[in-house]
């Protein structure tokens, strides 16, 4: 009910009122109505991401050494000696505290601090192989943002750029969702 003040398969922005609370009769004259419609759109949502061609793939070798300590009121004391000696590492530590019943805990910490080999490998990929794997990231998480119940998802388009070794991927995809709200009047 209403009357519509675009027709199928114009543009429209934010704000728009696409369906007014008036009607005209030629017997009726001009009448104020709740306007009432089922309005549908192609919604087009982009987004746009950045990697280098030459990735450097961090795993860890299964070498391992453990550091213990106590940390009593802040002041530590190592129970074992030595640092690790690999080149790159990640550092883990975890501590527990000491109790003496089942809540009451005093000021004694026994720490541990693990140290885990890293190796790095730089990887130099395609083009292509990054756009596929960008292409499919981001229109996955275009649609995953999208939370209307009211969508179906129509197509999606990319445009790749590359720079040096720096390839940018945008993605657009084409949404039809429901895009109607309902406004007060205001007299």
């Amino acid at each position: 009910s209403g009357t519509a003040k675009v027709c199928v398969g114009d543009e429209v922005e934010e704000g728009s009122i696409l369906v007014e609370g008036v009607m005209e009769g030629k017997y009726t004259g001009k009448r104020y109505v709740n306007s009432r419609a089922d309005i549908y759109a192609y919604v087009t949502y982009s987004k746009t991401e950045k990697c280098n061609l030459i990735v450097t793939n961090k795993y860890y070798s299964g070498k391992e050494y453990d550091l213990y300590r106590l940390n009593v009121n802040n002041f530590k004391i190592n129970l074992n000696k030595g640092v690790s000696n690999f080149e790159k590492y990640d550092t883990i530590e975890t501590n527990k505290k000491l109790r003496l019943f089942s809540n009451y805990y005093i000021p004694v910490k026994f720490e541990k601090i693990k140290f885990k080999e890293v190796i790095e490998e730089n990887k130099k990929y395609t083009v292509e192989e990054i756009t596929k794997d960008l292409e499919t990231k981001l229109k996955q998480d275009i649609l995953a943002e999208l939370n209307s119940e009211y969508q179906n998802f129509i197509e999606s388009t990319s445009e790749v750029e590359t720079n040096n070794d720096v390839v940018t991927v945008k993605v657009n995809c084409k949404i039809e969702e429901k895009i109607g709200v309902i406004q007060d009047l205001v007299f």
